[in-house]
């Protein structure tokens, strides 16, 4: 029996399967990365500080999660200023390290932004919008967004495409919210103008969710094409330069065929094209319960990754993602690290190191939906 043949349910809000657990059935599509690549490596900065729980934000507690004091409790009614400011070291120190390791390597990133930490600290966002790096959304608060009703969760969306839009100038053409609602993906692809989104963790490759039509079901996904392996030049190739191209309307395609606000899909759903993102290979690890101790353990994990993918990569290149935060590797010990293995990438060859958008573009041309 093939793939594309096992009968799967279907979630009733958006038509979609409710779980793949076969995806490409170990016969995953040759992504063909720019100049041979045997692995595409892709850095996410998570700019959240200043968007975090807090009672000036006019929520209920502060916040208890992703800081340097893990299980401290949430306190009710009133601010945590040790909390405040260590999310405040991120925003006021620990972003301006880490970009400055990349602007030294001439490297790429993505930024996961939140819309009101950007408005609370704009210069976070001309600097990145300076430097060419992709700003991506991600949701207008850095909350969990379970509790968060649908109607304010869809007008979080919006606000964050216009706030990233108005400060870097371009608007932003993927998504990642984190602590997702059962409603999350379904509006964002109602939302339109993205390229893709991130919140998925189950796979190396980026892959293809089915649009649906009025009343319709999406159509099984085909077998995924055999693997042709390409020729393996030597060099890095960093992501190249995006420019600032013309904003792009709420709802409407930024280009690609197959995109979200296609027409043609008025009275349904697009197909939507889905970049896995980590954590596994992420800093937040530094903060959790049997993390990781100091930055020699994050450089070996994330060495030890790439040289599995890069192993891997001679017959079927994947994709890396690293997920990194201001308030967590912004520290010098950390950031140490992170340059360890920002240098070790650049001794290697047959890497892209690039931005998502880039891979969705690439991703889109060479195996449209």
């Amino acid at each position: 029996m093939s793939a594309s043949s096992v009968s799967r349910p279907l979630n009733w809000v958006d038509r979609t399967p409710a779980r793949d657990l076969v995806g490409y059935a170990g016969r995953p599509p040759h992504p063909r990365w720019p100049g041979g690549a045997r692995v595409a490596v892709q850095f996410v900065l998570n700019v959240e500080e200043g968007a975090e729980a807090c009672i000036l934000n006019g929520d209920a507690r502060s916040e208890s999660y992703l800081h340097e004091l893990p299980g401290r409790p949430a306190r009710e009614g009133e601010r945590d200023l040790s909390v405040e400011g260590m999310y405040e070291y991120g925003a006021r120190a620990g972003v301006w390290r880490l970009l400055d390791l990349f602007a030294a390597r001439g490297l790429p990133l993505t930024a996961f932004a939140t819309g009101q930490a950007l408005e609370l600290n704009p210069g976070i966002a001309r600097a990145l919008a300076v430097a060419g790096h992709e700003v991506a959304g991600h949701g207008y608060r850095w909350l969990d967004y379970r509790g968060v009703p649908e109607a304010e969760e869809r007008q979080h969306i919006h606000q964050t495409v216009a706030v990233i839009t108005h400060l870097c100038g371009r608007r932003p053409v993927g998504w990642y919210t984190g602590r997702v609602s059962a409603n999350t993906r379904r509006l964002v692809r109602e939302e339109g103008g993205f390229l893709y989104s991130s919140d998925a963790y189950n796979d190396d490759l980026p892959y293809w969710l089915p649009g649906t039509t009025a009343g319709k079901p999406p159509a099984a996904p085909s077998d995924a094409p055999s693997a042709t392996p390409s020729a393996t030049p030597s060099g890095i190739s960093p992501g190249t330069s995006l420019g600032i191209p013309p904003g792009i309307s709420r709802g409407t395609s930024p280009g690609i065929p197959g995109m979200l606000g296609m027409p043609g899909f008025s009275s349904g759903m697009p197909p939507h094209l889905i970049i896995p993102y980590t954590l596994v290979n992420n800093d937040a690890r530094y903060l959790m319960p049997h993390g990781f101790a100091n930055g020699a353990d994050f450089f070996r994990l994330l060495k030890d990754a790439f040289d599995q993918l890069w192993a891997e990569g001679g017959s079927t290149p994947k994709l890396m993602s690293i997920g990194i935060h201001p308030r967590i590797s912004g520290h010098p010990a950390r950031a140490r690290a992170l340059a360890s293995f920002l240098d070790f990438l650049l001794g290697q060859d047959a890497v892209w190191i690039c931005r998502r958008e880039e891979i969705a573009r690439h991703w889109a041309a060479l195996h449209p939906a």
